[in-house]
């Protein structure tokens, strides 16, 4: 820049001298070239001040949307694990009660055939005393054959397959886990913010 400075300021001097003029007029045209180049200088100084710090806050800006982004990122992380985590207890409990709904269809069912069979015996043992009483207690035999002959007449109902054995929650979680290809409930951590 200093360069610059001297040779327009001597082309300025040169120009003064040989249209005649004096030296002091050359050296007002020199000092209001540098004035200007000055002032030129500051302008430029000022606007790459302001560039520098629109740089720094758009940095500033980039940074905070990067934490912004990572925590976002983190925090979908997690709802994707408490998702997992609620699928793999749905469908376990699913099939708990499942379970737990054919278990007391079949006990229902064998409750309701017992019933009827106790009924059946009670009404043939009240028949047989009855007949016994009857013929003068003739036969106590009759009590017993009426027991039996009610207890033949009860009729059942078809009950549907008894479940195949005891089965806890934890033992659908444990599969519904090993669909999932785990040994244990996912560990969900609600991310912080920096």
């Amino acid at each position: 820049m200093n360069n610059a400075l001297k040779v327009g300021g001597a082309i300025a001097l040169v120009a003064a001298i040989s249209v005649g003029g004096t030296w002091a007029a050359a050296m007002s045209s020199f000092g209001r070239q540098a004035a200007g180049i000055e002032q030129r200088i500051t302008e430029l100084s000022n606007e790459q001040h302001k560039r520098d710090s629109e740089l720094t806050e758009t940095k500033q800006k980039i940074d905070a949307a990067a934490k912004e982004l990572k925590y976002a990122q983190a925090e979908l992380e997690f709802f994707r694990c408490e998702a997992r985590s609620a699928g793999i207890l749905s469908s376990a409990r699913t099939g708990f009660a499942s379970y737990m709904r054919d278990v007391a269809l079949y006990e229902r069912c064998e409750a309701a055939n017992e019933a009827k069979k106790s009924k059946s015996t009670l009404f043939g043992t009240l028949l047989g005393v009855g007949l016994a009483a009857a013929t003068g207690g003739g036969s106590l035999l009759l009590a017993g054959a009426g027991a039996a002959v009610g207890s033949a007449g009860a009729s059942s109902d078809v009950c549907p397959p008894k479940p195949p054995d005891v089965r806890t929650e934890e033992s659908f979680i444990a599969d519904a886990l090993s669909k999932d290809n785990l040994t244990a409930m996912p560990v969900c951590q609600k991310p912080q913010r920096d």
